[in-house]
């Protein structure tokens, strides 16, 4: 009778051992009322007010969206954030608002729209035909979408599935798992799934490995007056599947909330070799309150070899999103 007993123990251990770390478990430990999430994207340099109008080329963070049913762009030159919080979560879905706001940023739009920027902070305007483009020194722009807490399936209010989350991470993110359909149509998924035996110093705090890093399948995007190629690199927290960074330029996130493009980089980054100075690619995450208490981490090339594996990974992917800014046609 005991050797029963203990057999039935051992086999219930291998049962336990075998099953698959489920993205619903990972989803409720995260995913719930009040949780947030912010990521930054920061300048290494000032802006010049009176030449913002006329700048082109090096933005830190980039979006484009329909609103008002007109076709807008918006290039971020200052410091740019994005914010996912959960409003409330029903019957395993959650109701997710997502809040970008920027600093020194152009943006570009056709017909009529209705601002999302306060007069006051207007620098400069132009017009020419149907296309105008406003240079502001700040602006906020809110828009919500679903998410399946148990299935990481990302909605719009509509209910329209766009294809998986990024906000976490867990196992059944493997090699050839569908990720989100991108605006031309092309189906991007995992290429690649590997782990860095590496230090990640974001704007909250310092992650030691092992870390995971997740590069999605090639993909070209284009919306109004930008086409962005290559591919999505995203790195997460394995122990609480929490999103790290994040480079690219669409995801099922914010094709849900109506953003077609979506994308930065910090650049303060790129000029920290040596310096004191925060170290990660893509959007930094900043601060969250799924961790616990979070602090700021200064910058250094002991705490943070992953510099080296972002410059090879830069040079490798030809930046990973080859930004190509073409003359605005219009509508």
């Amino acid at each position: 009778m005991r050797s029963l007993q203990v057999l039935s123990l051992v086999l219930l251990m291998l049962l336990s051992a075998a099953a698959p770390w489920s993205v619903g478990a990972q989803g409720n430990q995260i995913i719930k009322s009040g949780t947030y999430f912010l990521y930054v994207a920061r300048t290494n340099e000032s802006v010049n007010e009176s030449s913002l109008l006329s700048a082109l080329g090096s933005t830190n963070m980039f979006f484009s969206l329909r609103r008002n049913g007109e076709p807008v762009f918006v290039s971020v030159y200052g410091n740019g954030s994005v914010e996912f919080r959960v409003l409330g979560v029903e019957n395993g879905t959650a109701t997710v608002s997502l809040v970008v706001s920027g600093t020194d940023a152009v943006i570009t739009y056709a017909g009529n729209i209705t601002p999302f920027w306060s007069g006051r902070d207007v620098i400069s305007s132009m017009a020419s035909g149907n296309v105008t483009r406003v240079a502001v020194r700040s602006f906020e722009l809110g828009s919500v979408y679903r998410l399946n807490a148990l299935t990481g399936t990302v909605y719009d209010l509509k209910g329209r599935s766009y294809g998986r989350t990024l906000l976490f991470y867990s196992r059944d993110v493997v090699p050839g798992r569908a990720l989100f359909t991108a605006p031309d149509g092309l189906k991007v998924s995992v290429s690649r799934v590997t782990t860095l035996n590496s230090t990640v110093v974001t704007y909250y705090g310092r992650f030691l490995p092992p870390l995971i890093q997740v590069v999605t399948t090639p993909y070209r995007a284009t919306m109004a007056n930008i086409t962005a190629s290559g591919r999505s690199v995203l790195i997460y927290d394995p122990g609480s599947g929490v999103l790290l960074s994040y480079f690219g330029f669409s995801w099922a996130d914010f094709r849900a909330a109506g953003f077609s493009l979506f994308g930065g980089i910090d650049r303060s980054a790129l000029s920290a070799m040596g310096k004191e100075e925060m170290f990660a690619p893509g959007l930094v995450l900043a601060d969250t309150n799924v961790l616990g208490g979070g602090s700021t981490v200064r910058y250094s090339p002991e705490t943070s070899p992953l510099a080296y594996i972002y410059l090879a990974l830069i040079a490798i992917a030809g930046v990973f999103a080859l930004l190509e800014v073409r003359r605005w046609e219009g509508s």
